[in-house]
């Protein structure tokens, strides 16, 4: 039904890859996924969850549900990302404090 894939580095969990099933959204599945992170985290002494999507001008409907989804379970955007390449996407950081 849904899935989560993050990495680790200095100290913060990044969630790389998440997703739910679309016939499954809106039933609580992503924030078990997110609270089942928050449990890993704890157990590394981590104390920041970190995403990357795109920007709030990006309005694919697809992105704004993604970014409605992680602000409404307590992520807050702390940095706008250039593109590194011309014809990359820009794309905001967005943080969880546990």
């Amino acid at each position: 039904m849904g899935f989560l894939c993050y990495s680790s580095s200095h100290g913060a969990l990044k969630i790389d890859w998440m997703g739910v099933q679309r016939e499954h959204q809106r039933k609580g599945i992503g924030k078990a996924l997110i609270n089942q992170l928050i449990k890993e985290a704890k157990k590394y002494k981590s104390k920041t969850l970190l995403v990357e999507t795109l920007p709030d001008e990006d309005l694919y409907k697809p992105y704004k549900q993604t970014r409605n989804f992680y602000y409404k379970n307590g992520f807050k955007k702390i940095a706008y990302l250039e593109a590194i390449k011309k014809g990359w996407d820009n794309q905001i950081l967005l943080e969880k404090k546990i």
